[in-house]
């Protein structure tokens, strides 16, 4: 997919969350930052925003109580690790705990090149360095659509292609709750129900671009 896409899926994950995708990036250092997952369109009834930033790293942007805040970013940038731009398809995984019992939020960056669809087939390697700080309550329990490459209407739009993604609302063995797979639409779709039974509907000028899913499962 090029472009964004919104699902019925409002369900918000407020503690641990595991978010994956398949994705290749235009710029993997952009000029503006870029989403990948969000649950998100206003700061009082948000949740999360996965995203590049113009640095290039990774970001999970946080609400708890109202209030946003990036809680963490990964050290190194994709591509420190080999990602060109416009050319390279890369797995990326975001595993987050606000808190693991010990006063600490943990957050682990993780990227894999394996040229695999199948998500539970991939071996990932972490990007970058455990990110640790103090722990943070649990996010707001949003009521906001999830979405893909955006995360409010058209700001923080991602330029490139969004193979697929995946939330699981604990850590990266949890059962996934929702799973978009556009390297399986055609071309000529503009609205699919993912293997969870989530809606999923291109926005805008959001194009599927082709179909190959089939051939690396």
């Amino acid at each position: 997919m090029n472009g964004h896409a919104f699902s019925n899926y409002t369900t918000a994950i407020t503690g641990e969350i595991t978010l994956t995708a398949k994705i290749r990036a235009d710029d993997y250092i952009p000029e503006v930052n870029e989403t990948i997952l969000s649950q998100y369109e206003s700061l009082g009834n948000g949740n999360f925003i996965w995203r590049f930033l113009t640095t290039g790293k990774l970001t999970l942007y946080s609400v708890s109580g109202g209030v946003g805040n990036t809680v963490a970013q990964s050290s190194v940038t994709l591509s420190s690790v080999g990602c060109v731009d416009g050319l390279t398809d890369v797995w990326v995984r975001m595993h987050h705990v606000p808190d693991n019992g010990a006063g600490n939020s943990v957050t682990k960056f993780y990227y894999s090149f394996d040229i695999t669809n199948n998500e539970d087939s991939v071996n990932w390697t972490q990007l970058g360095s455990t990110q640790t700080s103090a722990a943070i309550a649990n996010r707001d329990s949003s009521t906001y659509a999830h979405k893909v490459g955006v995360y409010v209407t058209i700001v923080g739009d991602f330029f490139g292609r969004i193979y697929q993604a995946s939330a699981r609302a604990g850590d990266p063995t949890s059962p996934v709750v929702y799973n978009p797979r556009f390297s399986k639409w055609e071309t000529d779709d503009t609205s699919r129900i993912d293997d969870k039974g989530v809606t999923w509907t291109l926005q805008n000028d959001a194009t599927i671009q082709n179909k190959y899913g089939d051939l690396l499962d």
